[in-house]
């Protein structure tokens, strides 16, 4: 299964055309539309201003594609996403809210040795 975001998805949106040609058995695509780059501080997506993901993914060709837009869709949505022998892709709308902000440390250097202690190479 892949999980992605809303703006993720528009970013790669050309990989709904790859996928539907080489169609992966069982591949579950989650996307999660709250209208947001939640990344980059939360400016709106196109998806807020109406773009469709699950039509660009049936334009694409993915044959099995749903959008879970209220609560009593989501057994439905689970279904396609758990039992779909083909490749699928569910549209989850959710909430525009923005989490709160961790700040994010930029210096290479120390993202690196950060890393390498995770790693235990860091001796």
């Amino acid at each position: 299964m892949v999980i992605a975001g809303d703006g993720d998805a528009l970013m790669g949106v050309g990989s709904f055309a790859i996928i539907a040609v080489v169609n992966p058995r069982k591949l579950s695509i989650l996307v999660v539309g709250n209208g947001l780059y939640q990344e980059t501080a939360g400016q709106a997506t196109y998806t807020a201003r109406g773009t469709d993901i699950e039509k660009m993914a049936q334009g694409a060709g993915i044959k099995s594609t749903m959008t879970v837009a209220a609560e009593s869709e989501i057994e439905s949505g689970t279904q396609i996403l758990l039992n779909d022998q083909d490749a699928s892709l569910v549209v989850l709308r959710a909430s525009p809210t923005i989490p709160p902000r961790h700040p994010r440390e930029n210096d290479a250097a120390v993202v690196r040795a950060r890393f390498r202690t995770a790693l235990g190479l860091n001796t």
